[in-house]
């Protein structure tokens, strides 16, 4: 399947899977997304590895905070 075929379905699954608050909640305990937590080298997925610049790391943030 040509990957242009699957921008749709992948933008779908993204949309559900992050409307779904248990999901979001489990990716949020996952993500070290701040330097000054304490487990950031430790475990989990900091913004280093998922290889994100500062601006994606904040929309990232922004996106998975709390309402």
């Amino acid at each position: 399947m040509p990957s242009r075929e699957l921008i749709e379905p992948a933008e779908d699954a993204d949309r559900h899977l992050f409307s779904t608050p248990s999901m979001v909640r489990e990716t949020r305990a996952w993500l070290r997304l701040d330097l000054e937590n304490p487990r950031y080298e430790q475990d989990g997925l900091n913004a280093r590895v998922l290889g994100l610049s500062s601006r994606e790391t904040r929309a990232l943030r922004r996106m998975l905070s709390p309402r």
